[in-house]
């Protein structure tokens, strides 16, 4: 493994080989088929109203190692750790379906993660956990953006705009995890039962600030208890 932050997750220099070194001029730009995941705890400015900024950065630190174990598990490459919110790919431009099912496992797998740890905190007195989670399957532009000297790789378009909508949508549809028709069609047979098992059918629906509907299946939020 390579180069690590201080929580010991890996940094997307490492994962992005060779589409985004840093040897490369800034006006490259890779574009490649992939599933794009986004995951956001649900409540958080509201949870963490009264934390010290330590126990804020202590938490957010063992958050995300919960969320990049299950993405690294799963054969994911984390992109981009946005406060509570962590962005990540999943590609395989020799086998999409394969890239479809592990982003969708990973997703149900980020579910249950939180679950036993929402369970752990409500046991300690502490408040219960939610997430929200949107998942799409498209193109996708990888490279740098900045000023020479404050350079950072990341990943751009429609397909990564529909999926943090996804997942912001999950507030407004009471759902834990939304995914589009096209990452729904393109998972492989073995993975279909468990989708069709634990995802609803949800027809078209309109994406903020995008002209074109999608279709969307999604899996309903369970009540939290404290």
């Amino acid at each position: 493994m390579g180069a690590a932050n201080l929580n010991g997750i890996p940094l997307i220099k490492d994962v992005w080989e060779p589409a985004c070194r840093t040897s490369l001029p800034r006006e490259v730009v890779r574009v490649e088929r992939a599933a794009i995941l986004f995951a956001d705890i649900i409540g958080f400015t509201c949870m963490t109203e009264e934390w010290s900024p330590a126990e804020h950065m202590s938490f957010l630190r063992n958050y995300q190692q919960h969320m990049a174990t299950r993405v690294i598990q799963h054969e994911g490459k984390v992109v981009q750790y946005q406060g509570d919110a962590i962005v990540a790919m999943f590609g395989d431009s020799h086998d999409m379906r394969y890239a479809a099912g592990q982003a969708l496992s990973c997703a149900f797998g980020m579910l249950d993660t939180i679950a036993a740890w929402s369970a752990d905190r409500s046991a300690r007195g502490e408040l219960p956990l939610s997430i929200g989670i949107g998942v799409h399957l498209g193109s996708v532009g990888m490279g740098q953006i900045g000023v020479e000297g404050h350079l950072e790789q990341t990943i751009a378009g429609d397909t990564v705009n529909v999926a943090r909508k996804l997942e912001t949508l999950t507030r407004r549809l009471g759902a834990s995890l939304i995914v589009s028709d096209e990452l729904f069609a393109a998972i492989p047979q073995d993975a279909h039962r468990l989708a069709v098992d634990k995802l609803k059918p949800h027809g078209c629906c309109r994406i903020a600030g995008r002209a074109n509907p999608i279709s969307i299946w999604l899996s309903p939020r369970e009540p939290l208890t404290a």
